[in-house]
């Protein structure tokens, strides 16, 4: 078992070339229907550093973080455009204090009082010492599945994980 981290973009590429045999991605408008089944619904929420004067607020608008420094994931992460995304129909465009980095490092990054940024939720207990909100007006969600190429040879192992996954997240939902 061979795992790779990477912005849902290139795993979908990876996978139509063979490269990979499964892959859990982000649904997008992108992605073929067929060889693709979704997996669960995450929300998306506001990481912030400790102190952060939103921190003590249950939940934020878009609206409410417009004067921000944002830290953007890399290119190819739904992450990345969707904050790009959901700003630009607030009517404004991030103030990016960081760009191209993972979730993880975008974390530290809060953490050390750098900026915000927006996570699903599951990430929001990676890193100590930060706070998160909701996010309304609007709420952001993302989709999650496990993808396959359904024109290659899917093997028992790789068959076996995807099963594995799908029962992992019905007990998680």
């Amino acid at each position: 078992l061979t795992i790779t981290e990477d912005g849902s973009d290139r795993l979908a590429r990876e996978l139509e070339e063979g490269r990979l045999d499964l892959a859990l991605l982000v649904e997008d408008a992108g992605l073929p229907r067929e060889g693709f089944e979704f997996l669960l619904r995450e929300r998306i929420v506001v990481a912030l550093p400790a102190h952060h004067p939103l921190s003590r607020r249950p939940a934020v608008s878009l609206e409410d973080l417009r004067e921000e420094k944002f830290i953007l994931c890399r290119e190819g992460y739904h992450l990345r455009h969707l904050t790009l995304e959901a700003c630009a129909a607030a009517g404004f465009a991030p103030r990016v204090a960081v760009s191209g980095t993972d979730v993880d490092t975008a974390l530290r990054f809060v953490h050390a009082g750098l900026g915000i940024t927006l996570i699903p939720e599951s990430a929001a207990g990676s890193v100590q010492g930060i706070s998160t909100c909701l996010l309304e007006n609007p709420p952001l969600y993302r989709r999650v599945g496990i993808a396959w190429n359904p024109g290659r040879y899917l093997s028992r192992a790789a068959a076996a994980l995807r099963d594995f996954l799908r029962e992992a997240c019905r007990q998680e939902v």
